[in-house]
């Protein structure tokens, strides 16, 4: 199979935030509602109130936002555990009718017609063949083929339109 586009990545905790930040985008938004709404009860339930009882629900209101910056920084890096099954180098070789995938465990075929979803992250490009899991490109790992031209290609094969994420 003629290549015209190739692309050798490794997966890392780079592309498992890029993932997450495309992916789960309406989720951070609602993140960050919380967080700010439990730093300010937080702290005037604390500082302000001085009834024990409201500043239990002023110290819950901290461990809340404790746990929704916990989970903004974990969760790339569970993505990065649960996806990065010890398959070093994987080789991306876009053709004209499908998209190759080569790597130490596996070798497969993903017709361009199978991608549901494109995203042009600052750094990535992300190929989703299923609602919640991406092929993550690093634009700056291209060895055949340009990152400029390969969205309008990609585009064009599935029809698709890339947000920008």
């Amino acid at each position: 199979m003629d290549d015209r586009f190739v692309v050798k990545a490794t997966f890392d905790l780079e592309a498992a935030k890029a993932i997450d930040r495309a992916t789960n985008r309406a989720f951070h938004i609602l993140l960050w509602v919380v967080l700010a709404l439990a730093i300010v009860l937080a702290a005037v339930m604390i500082f302000v109130f001085e009834d024990a009882d409201i500043v239990f629900w002023g110290l819950i209101c901290g461990w809340l936002a404790v746990l929704t910056l916990g989970y903004k920084l974990l969760n790339p890096r569970i993505i990065l555990r649960s996806y990065n099954k010890k398959v070093g180098e994987v080789t991306y070789g876009f053709g004209e009718d499908a998209l190759r995938i080569d790597c130490a465990v596996e070798h497969s075929v993903v017709q361009y017609a199978a991608l549901v979803k494109l995203v042009e992250a600052k750094d990535y490009f992300l190929l989703y063949p299923q609602k919640r899991a991406a092929f993550a490109l690093p634009k700056a790992r291209f060895v055949q083929g340009s990152a400029v031209e390969f969205l309008p290609f990609i585009e064009q094969k599935t029809g698709l339109t890339a947000k920008r994420g």
